[in-house]
């Protein structure tokens, strides 16, 4: 895939470099190449070993005899006295970005500008525009930074000329920590064909910082430049230590804090999505996962059934699309998942299939897209299906189609939260749509005491007819989600001695809100909900349980557009 450096090019290249043509901002870091340098002492680009950028010797800022333009003697170029050489984009010393400079529209970022990098700076290939590119770590969450300074706030081009000779490669935008969007680097069929492609994004006035970060195994396209259109935006120098990082440190892994980790923010999270556990699983030494053990990116069905079902704990990152299309529910297609296990589906990956969690405890189950064949009313697989296992946490994740339901918590299963997923039919599905059971039947008399879950901030979106969810037994707390459903029937259905909270839900368009089925329920409490064009029940009866745990309760006003922005596979950035 390398090449070595034609003969004319290394010729070039030497010639180039030792003419001083570019400055290196990379300093004495040992991952950085010190190809960019001037051919004097004094670190600038010329040649008279002074720092004033001129070709004199006299320390100011202009070729003749007298230092500048005014009579003061210092290194500035106007009349207002000062001697700021700050970089700042300001001549005045005040620190701002004033008129004595004017700031172009657009900025062409080289390898030069680089502030750190998870790889090497490399000049192997031919085509590109500077001295050579980043060539990221093959790894998730491989980055390059840039700073950047923007003379206003406002929306911003940022377009990466990239080359990949055969694969897509899927990356994740970030500006000051903050999701920017994603790219999909499409294959430019060599090494050395370039192409470009980007996002829009937010940048404050003043300075900024913009993180690409790759979302999968192979890691990032060769990188050449980031070139960023809008008004009076330029290169800003990194951090005061010249070297190629921007945090504490002291690596190259192009975080911004010092946990030398890949995350593209200072708390290690997953971009403008919340997550965070609350409810039942709290209260019982709460949930880990895979943490402190082996991390294994898969990208087949095998894989991830023999890293999923090992004893031993493991963080397992999801890439592609894997599994069965033709039969997801055969033995094939189903994921065990054993203990002390963090499953977390990468951008864009998909598992056709299903997953059981089986007396097992702690785990974690994220960004996650489950697919099953479609509900056609058989006795069939469910496409996610927690049996007798404790405190597991379902969160950001997209569940759709099951055969026989879409998830389903039984047998005894204990400390449950769910969180931040989607769940849907397609048009796959012809019969028994039925989303999510708590309680499989009313002789299982041993789930008392048992079953207990807290959903929050889930979505129940189109296709599903019924079990929103349905209870039997558990003490549920249904809290901030959102019913949309075209196809409904009932939504939260309180079965034999269901102790259900529902509260501050927002149901809309949907068909028996709250329905008491055959009324043997313990208590429904309904509270702050809001109802939009619903027909049937919406009220509660009875006092359910009080929540042992606390947990912030968002206002029903704003549910429906968090949830519609967030639920789902939406996480940018892994565990």
């Amino acid at each position: 895939m390398r090449h070595l450096i034609p003969i004319l090019w290394l010729a070039f290249a030497l010639l180039t470099w030792g003419c001083g043509q570019n400055s290196s901002e990379n300093g004495s870091d040992s991952e950085s190449d010190d190809l960019f340098s001037d051919s004097d002492a004094d670190g600038d680009s010329d040649s008279d070993s002074d720092t004033d950028g001129d070709s004199d010797s006299d320390s100011d800022t202009d070729s003749d005899t007298d230092g500048d333009s005014d009579t003061d003697g210092d290194i500035d170029i106007d009349s207002d006295g000062d001697s700021d050489t700050d970089g700042d984009g300001d001549m005045d010393g005040d620190g701002d970005t004033d008129s004595d400079v004017t700031l172009p529209d657009e900025a062409v970022l080289e390898e030069d500008h680089i502030c750190a990098l998870d790889g090497e700076l490399e000049s192997e290939h031919g085509g590109a525009a500077g001295n050579g590119y980043a060539n990221s770590a093959n790894e998730v969450g491989a980055s390059i930074e840039w700073q950047v300074t923007a003379a206003t706030a406002a929306d911003y081009t940022l377009s990466f000329r990239y080359a990949s000779e055969s694969d897509a490669r899927g990356a994740r935008v970030s500006v000051n920590g903050a999701s920017a969007g994603s790219v999909s680097f499409d294959a430019t069929g060599a090494w050395d064909s370039w192409d470009e492609d980007g996002v829009t994004a937010a940048l404050n006035e003043g300075a900024n910082t913009i993180v690409l970060s790759s979302a999968s195994a192979a890691g990032l396209p060769n990188i050449d430049s980031l070139k960023i259109s809008g008004p009076g935006v330029s290169a800003a120098a990194c951090d005061a230590d010249g070297d190629m990082d921007t945090d504490a440190d002291g690596d190259t892994d192009g975080d911004t804090d010092a946990d030398g980790d890949t995350d593209t923010d200072a708390d290690g999270d997953y971009g403008p999505c919340e997550v965070a556990l609350y409810g039942w699983p709290t209260q019982n030494n709460g949930i880990t996962g895979g943490k402190g053990g082996n991390t294994v990116v898969v990208n087949n069905m095998a894989d991830l059934q023999q890293y999923a079902g090992s004893s031993d704990p493991h963080v397992i990152y999801i890439s592609g699309n894997i599994g069965d299309t033709g039969n997801p529910t055969g033995d094939n297609s189903r994921v065990r998942v054993g203990s002390n296990t963090t499953l977390f589906g990468l951008p864009g990956s998909v598992i056709h299939g299903w997953i059981t969690v089986g007396t097992m405890s702690n785990v974690i189950l994220q960004n996650l897209t489950i697919v099953g064949p479609g509900a056609v009313d058989v006795d069939g697989r469910d496409t996610l299906n927690l049996d007798n296992s404790t405190n597991v946490w379902v969160d950001h994740c997209d569940i759709s189609d099951g055969q026989d339901g879409n998830f389903d918590i039984v047998n005894g299963a204990n400390y449950i939260a769910v969180s931040w997923t989607r769940f849907s039919y397609s048009n796959k599905s012809s019969n028994h749509m039925f989303s999510n059971l708590v309680g499989n039947s009313d002789s299982k008399t041993s789930d008392r005491g048992r079953l207990k879950t807290t959903f929050y901030f889930n979505w129940w979106d189109n296709g599903v007819q019924e079990r929103m969810p349905r209870v039997r037994f558990g003490e549920v707390h249904v809290v901030n989600n959102l019913f949309t459903s075209n196809n409904s029937s009932t939504c939260v259905r309180a079965g034999l001695e269901a102790n259900l909270l529902v509260e501050a839900n927002v149901f809309k368009g949907v068909k028996s809100p709250i329905d008491f089925f055959e009324n043997n329920f313990t208590a429904v409490t309904a509270k702050d909900n809001i109802f939009q064009n619903t027909s049937g029940n919406t009220s509660g009866r009875g006092n359910a349980f009080s929540p042992p745990y606390n947990m912030p309760i968002e206002n029903a006003a704003n549910v429906e557009s968090r949830v519609r922005e967030c639920a789902g596979a939406k996480l940018l950035d892994p565990r």
